[in-house]
């Protein structure tokens, strides 16, 4: 009697582990994702797309942009998270972007995490990629409203402006990155003039 009380306590306890597994996992699915409203393609075959505009706050320093006042720049909007392992493969190869074209290429790195999180995350990397605050990045703390309106499925995701605002490519994961694939096309965009209207 008493094994067949504590086989029925086991099963009940895994029932219990089961959905409490399952609503982790969709609540870090829903917060990258959201159905409502219209939004940029999630599939990996992206053509381009005119620019999404958003304004955000920079998480180390306090200080508000539009994304849109940087039209004439390269902007690489990268969608991350500090538990993301391809996330921290990628951001030193983007630092290294960075530091080559400091006037000419920004990027906005977007995650859903909490401030304090984020910014001790970034002032141990950046001891450890033996940096400063860079100039042409911006960090940012956004929990909803960036993540809906690009459709952010999983992360990394990353998102690439030209000079004219438009978005031209969209990086699922860390191998084009590794690949060098997307440094070159960010080299071929910045010798591009932009359009003037």
């Amino acid at each position: 009697m008493v094994k067949k009380t504590n086989f029925t306590f086991i099963i009940i306890a895994l029932c219990i582990l089961l959905i409490t597994t399952l609503s982790v996992v969709d609540h870090f699915s829903s917060s990258f994702s959201d159905t409502s409203a219209k939004k940029l393609p999630s599939n990996q075959d992206f053509e381009k797309h005119k620019g999404v505009n958003f304004n955000f706050v920079t998480t180390i320093d306090n200080k508000k942009f539009s994304l849109s006042q940087f039209k004439g720049k390269i902007i690489i909007v990268n969608f991350w998270a500090t538990w993301c392992k391809p996330c921290l493969t990628e951001f030193p190869i983007m630092i290294e972007i960075l530091k080559k074209f400091p006037k000419k290429v920004i990027l906005v790195a977007i995650s859903n995490q909490e401030k304090k999180i984020i910014n001790k995350f970034f002032y141990d990397r950046f001891k450890k990629w033996g940096i400063s605050k860079l100039e042409n990045m911006f960090i940012v703390s956004d929990e909803e409203l960036a993540i809906k309106k690009f459709n952010v499925m999983v992360v990394p995701e990353t998102f690439i402006y030209d000079k004219n605002f438009e978005i031209i490519h969209k990086v699922v994961g860390a191998s084009q990155w590794q690949s060098g694939e997307v440094l070159k096309l960010i080299g071929d965009l910045v010798q591009k003039k932009a359009f003037t209207q």
